[in-house]
């Protein structure tokens, strides 16, 4: 990366400790990336989906506090926000405050099922559309292999989205 100063780092998590932190999450001007290297590994199946939950003071608290001690197996993102008239969420929670949260395990099925347990009994969910499933399909606008805009771009075309 390259820092403020000028500097080209190299920055990982021996190397800088604190600008890795900041490159994966913790902030936008630590500096610029110039280049990544990634370690991939297989994913098949996974546990995942997205779960609304109510946004009670309580529930978010208890949402993050969750999130913090998840294992690193699971991923969550999760915005607080109107519930949408959508044809999953009841009338009665439309336009109310919820937590939208996408969660993804890629660990073993168990494991998965117990790591998003902990979120599902934080309150009655509203929706919860959490399911084994392969990893592809937790991004459901990928189309035949596309990315993301071209499919969308193709099912406008389809008169499937406006």
């Amino acid at each position: 990366m390259v820092n403020a100063d000028g500097q080209l780092l190299r920055v990982d998590a021996e190397t800088h400790p604190d600008l890795f932190w900041a490159i994966r999450g913790g902030g936008g001007n630590f500096g610029v990336a110039t280049r990544f290297r990634f370690r991939l590994h297989a994913v098949d199946t996974i546990v995942g989906g997205m779960l609304m939950l109510p946004a009670t003071p309580d529930v978010i608290a208890s949402f993050i506090a969750e999130a913090e001690a998840a294992p690193e197996e699971l991923s969550t993102i999760a915005n607080v926000m109107p519930a949408p008239p959508m044809p999953f969420v009841p009338p009665e929670h439309h336009g109310r405050l919820v937590i939208m949260a996408l969660l993804a395990h890629v660990g073993a099925g168990e494991a998965g099922e117990r790591a998003v347990a902990l979120f599902r009994a934080l309150a009655a969910p509203i929706a919860d559309m959490v399911r084994p499933m392969p990893y592809p399909e937790i991004y459901p606008l990928v189309n035949k292999g596309k990315p993301h805009d071209l499919a969308f771009e193709q099912m406008a075309d389809d008169g499937e989205a406006s």
